[in-house]
Parts: structure tokens; C-alpha cells; sequence
């Protein structure tokens, strides 16, 4: 996509945000502006890699977005959609929500652009939609990013799915103006069904296949073809006066990767397996609602360096609690590969006062064998043994109370975070690394 386009659709966007989001009426409403302001910073090792001498990093982002309905939102059976933003960052590899494709100073984007039908054969259960997507699952195992796509959803009172088909075209940011080797030219079809089989529990299955068609080039060794299958299960129940919840994930991966080595190419077989849970039990007739919850991850014993689990380009460590602050599965900070992995860790959370939570955790991560890498980023030379270390994770969160203000609504929340990681022998030589983080979001 040409700089011009770029820069010209999110000048539209920024243009046409004048109108503001809709205000709150009986009247019906066939369109609306969104608009976000988030700001971040901090202090942690340079582009998020454990052993890096430390830096600030920060970032200024508004994003505005867009909805138009046919005929009016209650009754739509069409809707457009489009998202961007307009940013200025500085060590953008540590900010949270930015993607793997990253860039300092001032740039633009569009993150998002679809139309979709709903109300197919006039059933409410069925839509299908065209456009630059965002896909997301909670713990980001599967998918956590935008493609353009067409994709098919189904919504019912016990169920719900999607298929979807798909790849990266091109690259929507000013300051990038082409996709990386690793994501041209990379075809997926996947979807999910899950089932509600108590009021309370659901239980589903996910699937993926993933097709790298791009021609062979040494600067890209390492395409890749092969499916993805896995189980999931969520719910909660009451247990007198306590409340259990739990997620679960299980994914298993088999194909074969083209690899360029020894001066030629070679078809190397790929099979592995994941497991990611969270427990807790809540004591919600407490001052402080406390829920105390056990996390845990495993993964399959790589015997070489190309084999076992590992995940693609539209996969993450993200786990998504709300919409506006994310965190990740053992840290808000440093990014975990879930490759040659196992960890356990416990975790509480309390509500201090209302519309406020505090999140401690403590992590114990090992890596399955010593003979590969383990699953955190580092550029100081591993040590021996499997021992990774210990990650502890602090977080205070507030959500202001929705105001309404000129017919419209506004809502502002901040986080504060703190974390510290703890090395052990596997890590060689490392110092005890930290970080901090001040975030504020506002949407109007």
C-alpha cells in the first residue's frame, strides 16, 4: 500500500472525527465516532530483552474509529467499520500493544477496515464479514492480530463459531511500506465452536491451517505448512460461599518446514503440543473480594532445534482482560515464547475499592531441555540446567465511572505496574532485571 494511501485514509478518519461519537438520544442512530487516548511509559531493558541495559520508553497514541449502520444501529443488517491511529513512540518495542512490526517517532495506521452483513436469511444467528479484522482469544495462543479476511460467525444462545480465511496483504503503517518476509505470502484458514453445556460452562475446539505459498528465498528459511488442533474449556461455578473459575487451552501442531541448510533446501517434519490453564477461587463476600488462582504451562520436549511446538506470526503471549490494558501470561512486561517451556505460578487479586483491583504474581519458569533455548528473549549467553528463574508481577488498576458529558459518555483508567526478574543457572550471569509502567487511557 503506497505512503499516500496510508497517510490519506487516516487523514479521513482524523477528518471526519470532528462529528464526535454520537450523543446518547431516543433518536436512531445510523453512524458514530469512537475516540481513544492512551499514553504509556516506563523504565525496563531495551526492546523488552532480558540482560539489556535498561531505558525509558513511552508512547502517545489517539485512535479514532468509526461505525455506520443500515438501516440504524439497533436494527443494522450492515455495518462499516474502520480503526486507526496517529502515534509518536519511543522504544516501541516495550509498549504493550504494539505489534511485532515496530517503529519509533511519528507514524499512522489503519488497524482495521470491514463491512459486515448481519441478520443473514434474516436470522440473527449468522454474519459475514469482509475486511482488515482483528482476531483474539484470551490467552492468545491462537490468534492475536488484524489479517484481511472473510469471515463467517455464528451466534446462538448454547453456541457460537466462526470459520475464517485469510492472509496479510500489505502493511497499513507510514513508516513501513512493506510486510516482512515471514508474513507475506501466508494463507490461514481457522475457526472455533464452542459449546455452552451448563449454564455456566462452555467447552470448544479450534483449528488452523496455515499455508506459507511465498517462493523460496534464503532471507526466508523457514516457511512453514501445517495444521493446528486444540480443546478449550472456561466456566465458574459457586462452591458455597467461594466462586471457582478456570480457562483452559490445550493446542497440538503438526506439518513440516522448508529450511534452507547446508547450501539447500530440506523438508523438516514439525509435531508438539501446549497446555496454558488459570484457576482461581474468589471469596467474594470479603472486604476485598480476594481470588487467590493458580497458573500453570507445558509444553512438549523439543528434541532438535526445529521441532515442537511453537507458534506463527498471528499468535502471541497476550492475555486480554479488558479492552484497554493488556498484560501477558507471566508478565506484563517481558514476552514469553511458548516453545520448550514450562512454568507454574500463583496469583492474587484484590478490590482495594470500588472499580479498583491490585494483581500479584509470582511466576517459576524452567525450560524442558538445556540442549535448546528457553522461552524468554535474552542476548546474554544461557548458563546450564533447565532453572529460568522467578518473575513477579504488580498491577493496580482504576476505571473511572462512566460520565456522561454533552450527550456523550467518557471513561477514563489507569494502570500502574511494577515487576522483577529473578534469574537462576539457566540464565548465565544475569543481574536481577525490573521494570516499570505508568498507563492512562481515556475514550470518549
Amino acid at each position: 500500500m503506497s505512503q499516500f494511501g496510508k497517510w490519506a485514509g487516516c487523514a479521513l478518519m482524523l477528518w471526519g472525527a470532528h462529528g464526535f461519537a454520537a450523543p446518547m438520544s431516543a433518536e436512531p442512530v445510523s453512524s458514530e465516532w469512537g475516540h481513544k487516548l492512551s499514553v504509556q511509559g516506563g523504565y525496563a531493558p531495551r526492546d523488552g530483552v532480558l540482560g539489556a541495559s535498561s531505558d525509558d520508553f513511552y508512547s502517545l497514541r489517539y485512535e479514532p474509529s468509526f461505525n455506520w449502520y443500515s438501516p440504524d444501529k439497533q436494527w443494522h443488517k450492515w455495518q462499516v467499520f474502520a480503526r486507526g491511529w496517529l502515534a509518536y513512540d519511543e522504544n516501541a518495542a516495550l509498549v504493550q500493544e504494539q505489534d511485532d512490526a515496530r517503529t519509533d517517532g511519528f507514524n499512522a495506521e489503519l488497524r482495521e477496515f470491514f463491512v459486515r452483513r448481519r441478520l443473514l436469511g434474516d436470522d440473527p444467528r449468522f454474519a459475514l464479514t469482509l475486511g482488515r479484522q482483528r482476531y483474539s482469544d484470551r490467552l492468545g495462543l491462537w490468534w492475536d492480530d488484524a489479517l484481511e479476511s472473510v469471515r463467517f460467525d455464528y451466534q446462538g444462545s448454547t453456541s457460537e463459531g466462526f470459520l475464517a480465511l485469510g492472509q496479510k496483504l500489505a502493511s497499513y503503517n507510514t513508516d513501513i511500506d512493506h510486510l516482512s518476509d515471514a508474513d507475506d505470502e501466508v494463507l490461514y484458514a481457522f475457526g472455533e465452536y464452542a459449546l455452552r453445556w451448563s449454564s455456566r460452562h462452555w467447552l470448544g475446539g479450534r483449528a488452523m491451517l496455515e499455508h506459507d505459498h511465498s517462493d523460496k528465498d534464503i532471507e526466508d528459511r523457514r516457511d512453514y505448512q501445517g495444521y493446528r488442533l486444540g480443546l478449550f474449556a472456561k466456566g465458574d461455578a459457586p462452591l458455597g460461599s467461594l466462586l471457582l473459575d478456570y480457562h483452559s487451552e490445550f493446542a497440538f501442531i503438526d506439518g513440516e518446514r522448508e529450511q534452507y541448510l547446508q547450501r539447500q533446501w530440506q523438508s523438516v517434519d514439525v509435531q508438539g503440543w501446549a497446555w496454558l490453564s488459570d484457576v482461581g477461587l474468589q471469596w467474594s463476600q470479603l472486604i476485598l473480594k480476594p481470588r487467590l488462582s493458580l497458573q500453570w504451562g507445558l509444553t512438549d520436549k523439543p528434541t532438535a532445534a526445529d521441532d515442537g511446538f511453537f507458534q506463527n506470526r498471528i499468535q502471541s503471549d497476550r492475555v486480554r482482560e479488558n479492552d484497554d490494558f493488556g498484560t501477558r501470561l507471566v508478565s506484563s512486561f517481558f514476552r514469553l515464547e511458548v516453545r520448550n517451556l514450562k512454568y507454574v505460578g500463583l496469583g492474587l487479586r484484590i478490590e482495594p475499592a470500588s472499580r479498583q483491583e491490585l494483581n500479584l504474581r509470582l511466576t517459576d519458569l524452567h525450560r524442558q531441555t538445556d540442549l535448546l533455548p528457553g522461552a524468554l528473549r535474552t542476548e546474554q549467553e544461557m548458563g546450564s540446567g533447565t532453572h529460568l528463574g522467578q518473575m513477579l508481577d504488580l498491577q493496580w488498576y482504576w476505571e473511572q465511572f462512566p460520565r456522561a458529558f454533552n450527550g456523550r459518555v467518557q471513561q477514563l483508567n489507569l494502570l500502574v505496574g511494577a515487576g522483577a526478574f529473578f534469574p537462576a543457572d539457566a540464565m548465565g550471569d544475569m543481574d536481577t532485571q525490573y521494570q516499570l509502567m505508568l498507563g492512562l487511557t481515556a475514550r470518549y
